[in-house]
């Protein structure tokens, strides 16, 4: 995206009323107040935002855009992005769905309930789904981790019903496959670095030349910017509220080296500070997340599973997080192994069976998946 910006544009408070013929979708017939505050369109070349608390689950709608870097930190019930160019569009939380349609070349971060993408293509998108992302009629759809902080984004991360460890992105669904083997989705390498396809305003602060970016800005173009970067949103995935989940290794698993294992941890003070700690020192020994999954399971379920009935008693405290790894084939189930103790023995975790892991590397696979198809309700 190699044009300076023309204008500069965040809305404030004011409202008026958008008229239009209604659409046929369910979303479009809601009895619903319409405001400015709720749709960006119609932007070549220039920077949108909505600050925290401007939208607070109202359905937003963007449109008809080229050239621009939207950002929506907020919680937003349902977004549409329709006939959209070469557009970056960073949104908090939705609360349903987010629409990708009739799009091309742009880049895409957001956690939603369900992504859906259609007649677009070469969109880049960093996602954490509650369901399974849905592509038809495009091509060229590339899938990678959802990676974003901001203070606020906990709470509309509640507000939204998303848990971070119900989010994921790589079980596709795609109703228009090509007729040959190669698929109209990938998935990015873990290699991949989000900074290079996803630009936050303190990068644009340096990137661009906003002097003359004054016509139709509601306010000088450096308070702006300075709004919007005082957000303190960032791509550090040591901070995202969304744990970085490595699906191509999940994915790939017949072309890559490597072995599995599952961690349980199930219900105690402090459970998803223990979740997060784990993944971090996992990751500096060459372990990666490759799944995640946070339910309520009954205990027939647990014996099921587990065959363990210590742990199927568990169930009674409340969800159960599950992380799978994949790491260095034959070793990477006493690597998480220890990493579980050491946290254990740190933090005097009683009984230590609150921490249960599988290190055979079949039995942990299999487990997973029984993790992710059997829970009676989920957090």
């Amino acid at each position: 995206m190699g044009s300076n910006f023309s204008q500069l544009y965040l809305h404030n408070k004011k409202k008026v009323v958008v008229k239009g013929k209604a659409g046929h979708y369910s979303w479009e017939t809601r009895n619903k107040v319409e405001s400015d505050n709720s749709t960006i369109a119609d932007r070549v070349g220039t920077i949108c935002g909505r600050l925290p608390g401007t939208i607070n689950g109202q359905q937003f709608r963007i449109r008809n855009c080229k050239d621009v870097f939207i950002y929506v930190y907020n919680h937003v019930n349902t977004v549409t992005v329709d006939d959209c160019v070469n557009c970056t569009v960073v949104i908090g939380a939705v609360q349903t769905s987010l629409f990708i349609r009739d799009c091309e070349d742009c880049n895409v971060l957001a956690a939603c309930k369900q992504y859906r993408i259609r007649g677009c293509k070469n969109i880049a998108s960093f996602v954490a789904c509650g369901s399974e992302p849905i592509i038809e009629s495009s091509s060229s759809i590339h899938f990678a981790p959802f990676q974003l902080f901001y203070p606020e984004l906990i709470d509309q991360f509640k507000a939204a019903g998303l848990n971070p460890f119900n989010c994921s992105y790589s079980s596709v669904h795609d109703f228009t496959p090509k007729a040959t083997a190669s698929p109209n989705y990938d998935f990015f390498p873990t290699s991949e670095d989000i900074a290079k396809r996803i630009l936050l305003p303190n990068d644009l602060a340096s990137k661009f030349s906003l002097s003359s970016a004054r016509e139709n800005a509601e306010l000088e173009p450096s308070e702006l910017l300075d709004q919007l970067k005082a957000t303190r949103a960032t791509l550090d995935p040591d901070l995202s509220i969304v744990p970085t989940v490595f699906a191509a290794l999940l994915i790939d698993h017949a072309r890559t080296t490597g072995d599995f294992a599952l961690i349980g941890l199930f219900y105690h003070s402090g459970v998803e500070d223990n979740a997060r700690a784990l993944i971090k020192t996992l990751l500096s020994q060459s372990v990666f997340l490759v799944r995640t999954r946070c339910a309520k399971y009954s205990p027939e379920d647990l014996t099921r599973i587990f065959g363990d009935s210590t742990l199927a008693a568990h169930s009674r405290l409340g969800p159960i997080i599950s992380l799978q790894f994949h790491g260095p084939a034959r070793t990477v189930g006493d690597i998480c192994q220890m990493a579980v103790d050491d946290l254990v023995r740190m933090k005097s975790i009683r009984p230590p069976t609150l921490l249960h892991v599988t290190q055979d590397s079949v039995t942990a696979s299999r487990q997973a998946e029984m993790l992710v198809h059997f829970p009676l309700s989920r957090s």
